[in-house]
């Protein structure tokens, strides 16, 4: 009995110790490290391996996890590629596009990140309309007799008090936007809305 309590106490006494060990090695790991991507541009992502099951063969093999090459891509990526990789997933050496089900680029044997990455990007410029956003300040002519001034709230604001003009059928509105606002401006004619824009145009050098 006595030799049984030695025995229970060593290994009471080990437990201990290897949970002590496991918690000190958590502590040392934050969350930022053990979400960090580790897939880097030259780390090749498909190796030919020896088969498990059958040591005469090789056989490709994805090297790392597809949810860590997504996020390393994601680093890399432009803004067409970003939208692209946005709930992506891998199938096998395949990463697909979300909402199509398309396949975007295959991993190749010995394909580094960074080619596996021009593949991706290929795939996005080809398939992806990246929204480009106007510059404060753009005047866009729709037609004879409209146009759109993209401007910031102050600015639009005095484009309104100084250039619409119910008489002369000159109107102007304002579509408030979260980065400044959209000034709408609509004539009866093409004379009208080019006199307006003239002096749109002069109080936007101005200020």
């Amino acid at each position: 009995m006595q030799d049984f309590n030695k025995s229970y106490d060593s290994l009471a006494a080990a437990a201990k110790e290897i949970l002590e060990r496991k918690s000190f090695k958590e502590e040392e790991v934050s969350e930022e490290e053990l979400e960090e991507a580790v897939v880097r541009p030259n780390d090749v992502l498909v190796k030919k391996q020896r088969d498990k099951f059958n040591p005469d063969k090789e056989r490709p093999t994805l090297m790392f996890m597809g949810k860590d090459i997504i996020r390393a891509l994601k680093k890399m990526a432009s803004p067409a590629a970003k939208i692209a990789l946005d709930g992506a997933y891998t199938d096998g050496s395949q990463i697909v596009h979300l909402r199509t089900s398309k396949t975007m680029a295959t991993m190749k044997v010995n394909m580094k990140l960074s080619d596996f990455a021009k593949d991706v990007e290929k795939w996005a410029k080809a398939n992806v309309k990246v929204k480009q956003k106007a510059a404060a300040g753009d005047i866009k002519r729709d037609s004879d007799t409209r146009a759109i001034i993209t401007i910031d709230d102050e600015m639009a604001t005095q484009l309104k008090k100084s250039i619409h003009n119910a008489r002369a059928k000159i109107k102007v509105r304002i579509m408030k936007r979260k980065d400044g606002a959209k000034v709408y401006i609509d004539t009866n004619d093409k004379a009208s809305l080019d006199s307006a824009l003239e002096k749109a145009a002069a109080m936007m050098q101005a200020d």
